[in-house]
């Protein structure tokens, strides 16, 4: 058992009172659930023998124990993310936020703002109406690289991962999450250092920055659009405090998620605690009532009293140029798409990405990923990009494709050398396990080039 803070004691006693007890016995245990999320549109089957499924959200699944997701292939190929349960309802609220705003079969732009590692940036390519673009963004260099891998493993063609301070960035959309960064209370049963680090001093801390993020980045939400507002922890200064500030200050109507309609479930059937302070809607998942980690999430909708002024397409800026033609051939719905060269490599856009794409890059905010990286040329040769493998826009059977066991889709994820089949024809083909895509290798007929992004394997045993 872990030993909790003794301010941390007193704040939850004096917050939940008579269920105090039974929410500390079970803060302190270290029995913290396993959970993933399928990617719905790779379609791949589960393949862990037990599961229960997540209420809240159609994709996700419980296991009953931890695997090594790192020998999955299926984990590399993007066929599934492993999430915390509890985050996961943000599907439930996302699904709410396009009822409010009568979106639910309309393209959007959406803003996820602190967006590492990935999970709910995912989750949002996933609830999403088709054609959706997301700018993921991330402050902190290492962790965006993480986020580009994550993306770009899932497969969504119309993605921005943006390296920006709120302020810097640029754009208006139609939703907005701030998964803000918290004093982690929340995250006390799987992260021993959450539990030191923790301190009365870094609650302040933590709830003043979450308002000065808000208000950075309230001026990229288009009147009429929604917020969701989320932190993994308990305490009412980084929660209900601030979703009141929001309402009062910024401008907003705090919003009811309900799951009954939704769900066909009421909070309490799900095991969500309501609200601790005042009575602003929001969804609270606390350790003693719900299978998951600490989650605090709430719904805003911001004042639309006044229309947003038009925009005006400005001529973009970017330079286009012509798809490679083996690119071409190989992508699905290619005229759809302009193609861009950035740097050497050559990205495909639709023409949504490409049009808030100018706007970063006039801004100069520095983007690890737009839309699909096709591939770079080199002499004669066209070097194919592993996003482009990754895709959910390439074209199948337009490629050659060569299917391997696990032994060898492991030594192919640790950038080793493989023996394929006599069967796969010379030239560029994309390694499959399972019906999955992992990416490319460069068949010579006596040996194979292992084409994997070296700065992806993996170097577990």
């Amino acid at each position: 058992m872990k030993q909790l803070p003794d301010d941390f004691i007193r704040q939850m006693r004096s917050l939940l009172g008579d269920d105090a007890d039974a929410f500390l016995q079970a803060a302190s245990q270290d029995d913290a659930s396993v959970s993933i999320r399928l990617n719905r549109r790779k379609a791949a089957p589960l393949s862990f023998e037990e599961t229960t499924p997540v209420t809240w959200c159609p994709q996700g699944y419980y296991l009953s124990e931890r695997p090594s997701f790192t020998l999955d292939p299926l984990f590399h190929a993007g066929a599934y993310y492993v999430q915390e349960a509890s985050s996961m309802f943000l599907w439930t609220a996302v699904q709410q936020a396009l009822r409010v705003m009568e979106a639910e079969n309309r393209p959007l732009k959406v803003l996820d703002l602190c967006a590492a590692p990935g999970g709910k940036s995912t989750l949002l390519l996933d609830v999403l109406p088709e054609g959706s673009v997301l700018v993921a963004n991330e402050i902190v260099h290492s962790r965006a690289n993480i986020l580009a891998e994550n993306l770009t493993k899932w497969g969504y063609p119309h993605v921005i991962v943006t390296e920006a301070k709120p302020e810097d960035l640029c754009g208006t959309y139609d939703l907005i999450l701030t998964d803000v960064p918290c004093s982690g209370e929340g995250m006390f049963r799987k992260d021993d250092q959450a539990v030191e680090h923790w301190n009365l001093g870094n609650v302040d801390m933590c709830a003043t920055r979450q308002r000065e993020i808000l208000q950075a980045v309230w001026p990229r939400l288009r009147p009429g659009g929604c917020l969701i507002y989320s932190t993994c922890t308990f305490n009412t200064a980084e929660n209900e405090e601030n979703i009141a500030w929001i309402a009062s200050h910024l401008g907003a109507d705090v919003l009811s998620v309900d799951t009954e309609k939704l769900l066909g479930k009421s909070f309490d059937d799900l095991g969500i605690t309501p609200s601790l302070k005042g009575d602003l809607p929001s969804a609270r998942f606390m350790f003693h009532r719900s299978r998951g980690e600490g989650l605090f999430m709430s719904l805003l909708q911001k004042f639309s009293d006044h229309e947003a002024a038009a925009s005006r397409q400005a001529k973009w800026s970017v330079k286009t140029c012509k798809m490679p033609e083996p690119a071409q051939r190989i992508l699905q719905s290619s005229d759809d798409f302009v193609c861009v060269e950035v740097a050497g490599r050559y990205h495909a856009m639709s023409a949504e990405v490409l049009s808030l794409y100018d706007g970063l890059a006039k801004s100069k905010v520095r983007m690890h990923q737009a839309g699909i990286a096709l591939g770079e040329i080199k002499g004669k040769d066209f070097i194919p990009d592993a996003a482009l493998a990754l895709s959910l826009a390439l074209k199948q059977d337009a490629v050659s494709l060569a299917s391997v066991d696990k032994e060898r889709a492991l030594s192919y994820l640790r950038r080793e050398a493989i023996v394929l089949d006599a069967n796969v024809p010379r030239g560029y083909a994309i390694l499959q396990y399972e019906g999955q895509n992992l990416g490319w290798i460069k068949n010579l007929g006596n040996r194979a080039n292992n084409l994997y992004p070296n700065e992806w394997r993996i170097r577990k045993l």
